[in-house]
């Protein structure tokens, strides 16, 4: 495969919550163990809510979804417009974030 290949390939963002070491651990440990195989559902957010208190997990969610309802489990808002469905960009453009690494994306004109 040639470098011309590569570059064709899908952009993608690496972003990392602003949260400490500790914190991303104790996310990622409870998403492994409750977040693991729940059922994909595109419009999480509106057919069913967002967020609850008191359950340990959602009954259906999305990719975005999955993402913010664990740090939202431990405080962290990355839903930057408080819309009802997380989307991608909602977590790219939060202030909870940064950017780690990215690829094919204008970081200044990131979802303008």
């Amino acid at each position: 495969s040639s470098a011309r290949t590569f570059a064709d390939l899908a952009d993608f963002l690496i972003l990392r919550p602003k949260a400490d070491k500790e914190v991303r651990t104790e996310v990622a440990a409870y998403a492994k163990e409750n977040l693991i195989g729940i059922p994909y559902q595109m419009t999480t957010g509106i057919l069913t809510k967002k967020f609850e208190e008191g359950v340990t997990a959602p009954a259906r969610s999305q990719c975005a979804h999955l993402v913010w309802y664990a740090y939202k489990k431990f405080g962290f808002d990355l839903d930057s417009n408080g819309g009802l469905i997380v989307k991608p960009q909602d977590i790219a453009l939060s202030d909870q974030v940064e950017v780690v690494q990215a690829f094919g994306f204008d970081l200044d004109e990131l979802w303008s």
